[in-house]
Formats: C-alpha cells, structure tokens, sequence
C-alpha cells in the first residue's frame, strides 16, 4: 500500500542527500535522543507544564534566553507559525495601524486577520533573479514620517535566500519614536553560535524576534522559540496569546528535542561542531565560486547556499534525479540549499561534485533587457497594489459575498483569499487588494512551473468586483 509511512521508510533507507529542512539532516548519531515512543509522555509527576511551567521546563525556557541573549525565551511546538501569531497578537491592540513588510511569510497575514490589523506594506526591491533585497531604512523612515500613528514594523531576516536586513539601525529609528519591531527570524537560528554568522535580531535590539530551531539547527520539526525583549512590548499580553496558540498537549518528544540540541549546542562538542560547520561552509563556497556557468549568490548568511541559473528547476531536478541531492527549493533562476551543523562531509563532497558536474549542462545565466524590463514591471506593479479592504475585512466577505471567478477575467476584482506560491510562502495577492494583470500573469507562471498556489482552485480565485 502506497502510505505515508511506507514512503517514510522508504526516504529514510535511500541514498538521498538531505539539503533541505529540517536541521537534523537524519544524523542520528548527532544527538543523545531516545526512542520517541519511549519519550512520548503527558504532564505527569516531575516533566512540569508548558502553560504554567515552573520546573524543567522553566529552566529550559530561562537557557534558550541565555543562549540568544533575550530577557525572556519561550519553547513553541506549534512551529514559528504559532510564535509569529502570538508575538503579533500580543504585541499591537486591535484595530491598530502596522507596517508589515511584503515578502512576509503568510502566518503573519493571518496574524492580522485574526487581530483585525491595518496593514500598511513595505516592498523590499527585488535583484534580477528574483530574489529580495535587504528592507530599506530610509523606506521605513518615510512610511513613519507619513503616517506617524503606526504602532510597529514586522519584517523578516533572514529571507529564505539569507538576505538579512540592517535590524540594528531600523530598531535604533522605530525605538526612538516608540514603535515596536517584530522580526521573523525563522531562518537565522543559527546565528548565535559564531561569530562567523551575522548578528542576530535579539541581539540588534528587536522587541519580538521568531527563531526556528528546527530549520537550521539539530531539532525536530515544530520546534521554534519566541524572544521578549526590551520594555515596549507588553509581555504578558504576548505571554497570553502564547499560550492561545500553543496545543494544550504539547509533544514531550518535540520539547525534548529542543533540550537535546540546547544540551549539544551548550557544550564543547557542540562548539566543535559549529566551528567545524563553518569550515565546511567555507570549503563549499570555495568549491562553488569557481563555477562557470552556476553562479553562487553573495548571500549574507554563508549557511544559505543559493545557486543562480539560467533555469532553476532544470539544476533543482538534475541535482535530485541524477545525483540523488533533495534542494530545499527551486525558482525560476535559482535554487536553494539548506545547510545545518549536521551536514556530514559526505554530504557536502557528493554536492560539490555533483555542481561541478552540472554546471558543465548550463550556459551562463545572462540577463537581457527584456528580463531586465519585466523585473522592473513587476516591482512597480507590486508597488500598486491597492489595498481596498483590510485582511479582516476581506476575509468576512469572503464567506458572505464572495464568488469565484476565473482568473483569465479577475483583473480589477478584489481578491477575498490570500494567493501564495511555496516555497517559500509569500503571498502574491493578499486578502483585500485588487487583482492586476501582473499578479494574473505571476500565478499562471507558478501553477505552469509546478509551483505550489494556494488560493487558485481549478484555475479561479475568491473575489469580489471592485
């Protein structure tokens, strides 16, 4: 029988090389982690509780602050997802007016759905592959300028691509005029460990920061911490939807793998192991600059390798069907890898060959002044999104008034349900704007490509007209 867990087994006995999520990269023999059906208890006598944790678990929140630096840390097992709804719910009061940055992923979308928020979007350029930009002060600067009742900016950095955004001088700014800064830092779990990492948001002075630990680091999937810090932000008020969102049974085999890479990432070994993850690193991008053809992208994260191609989802399926090496993602001019401490060397010598050998398929990417063109349409038309309603809005009407309409006839209607293409989960319309032609175009090219769209079913979207 064709079931999830045989095709479980069957991945985990393959030959395939893990560059994707999540951290633990299958390397059983990084972690002291028992069985998890033997680990897999409820809140009995001694193992404490997660909504009023006081014991053990309380001990292992006050370590997750000291290894990142936060006044306060707390453990989620519902994934970031659960901690970037609970850091935005319980960082602005309802009906509040919020900067949110476009390329955000689509739980924080929801996050103004459910707090009724006013979102006011900031879009990050886009570079020629299509790949965004660091978030730009002097964009934030004039959007607080113009519309000084803002309480917040939530942004994300690291971008999927390892894009990281200057959160030192964007907090500095934001703080002095009292407005609180959100950052999903997802990708960037890893950050704190070496100085070879950029900073990480806690320690640039960001009032709620998200981590995953469980996309860059040795723990199972869900894992995730939230950061309180500073005095702005009202903690109990983010305490509370903490533990809204958080199952009211969380998995002890979840929280104890949290600890497990806490007790790894706390000890010698695991210094050792970071240390010895950088020099992987550097070996790799040594290996991949020479390239002629796939160029690696100047990411600012050197744990986030990202190839530029003349075809992205061309190097993503050579690099699966003819070398057995599952990327993390594919766009159309490039694809990224995901690298964690637990990457064996094996992994990376059957990965630098296999680029070797591929970039002897590609002719060198080159971008002409009909992609050039079509790059600036897209940005300007991102910068036109009207938004005539609210996510909350939208997201009512959507159950009263809302008609589903072939997208070949949607152009000016307003979509009532967000439309997102994975990975890596940013929306291309959000619930509320107008539809454009440019977006029209966008998701017929991701559902042509194999893309994952979530919100087009069977070729229509959710509207109303305008």
């Amino acid at each position: 029988m064709n079931s999830l867990i045989n095709e479980l087994k069957k991945y985990t006995h393959s030959n395939t090389i893990p560059f994707h999520m999540p951290g633990g990269k299958r390397n059983r023999e990084l972690l002291n982690f028992p069985d998890p059906f033997m680990t897999d208890i409820t809140e009995i006598e001694g193992f404490d509780n997660l909504h009023n944790a006081h014991g053990i678990l309380k001990a292992e929140m006050e370590r997750a602050a000291r290894l990142y630096g936060a006044d306060e840390s707390l453990i989620c097992v519902n994934g970031s997802t659960s901690a970037l709804l609970s850091a935005v719910c319980g960082a602005f009061s309802k009906g509040d007016k919020v900067l949110v940055a476009r390329n955000c992923h689509i739980c924080i979308i929801n996050a103004l759905i459910i707090r009724e928020l006013t979102p006011l979007f900031l879009y990050p350029e886009i570079d020629e592959n299509g790949i965004y930009k660091a978030l730009s002060l002097s964009d934030i600067k004039k959007a607080v300028i113009e519309n000084p009742e803002v309480k917040g900016l939530i942004m994300t950095s690291p971008t999927y691509e390892g894009v990281i955004s200057d959160i030192g001088s964007i907090a500095d700014y934001l703080h002095a005029h009292d407005k609180l800064l959100i950052v999903d830092e997802a990708h960037g779990a890893h950050l704190y460990f070496s100085e070879c990492f950029p900073e990480g948001a806690v320690t640039k002075g960001a009032d709620l920061v998200v981590n995953s630990l469980h996309k860059t680091l040795p723990a199972l999937t869900q894992t995730a911490l939230l950061h309180i810090n500073g005095s702005l932000v009202n903690k109990e008020r983010v305490r509370s939807f903490w533990n809204i969102n958080q199952t009211t049974s969380p998995s002890y085999v979840l929280m104890g793998s949290v600890s497990a890479c806490f007790d790894l990432l706390d000890s010698q070994k695991g210094r050792e192991l970071i240390n010895e993850y950088i020099s992987n690193l550097k070996r790799l991008s040594g290996e991949l600059n020479t390239h002629e053809n796939i160029q690696l992208f100047d990411s600012d994260d050197p744990g986030k390798i990202v190839l530029i191609a003349e075809d992205g989802r061309k190097l993503y399926d050579i690099l699966l069907d003819k070398y057995d090496i599952q990327l993390e993602m594919s766009a159309k001019h490039y694809v990224v890898a995901m690298t964690s401490p637990a990457d064996i060397v094996l992994y990376y010598d059957r990965f630098i060959n296999a680029c070797h050998e591929a970039d002897k398929l590609f002719h060198k990417k080159r971008i002409s002044k009909c992609d050039v063109e079509s790059k600036v349409t897209s940005n300007n038309a991102e910068k036109r999104h009207e938004q005539k309603l609210t996510p909350y809005a939208a997201f009512e009407k959507r159950f009263t008034e809302g008609e589903l309409i072939d997208l070949s006839r949607a152009e000016g209607c307003i979509c009532l349900e967000n439309v997102i293409v994975y990975p890596p989960g940013t929306p291309v319309l959000v619930a509320g704007e107008v539809i454009q032609k440019g977006d029209i175009r966008k998701i017929c090219k991701a559902i042509e490509d194999g893309g994952d769209v979530i919100g087009v079913r069977q070729g229509k979207v959710m509207c109303i007209r305008a």
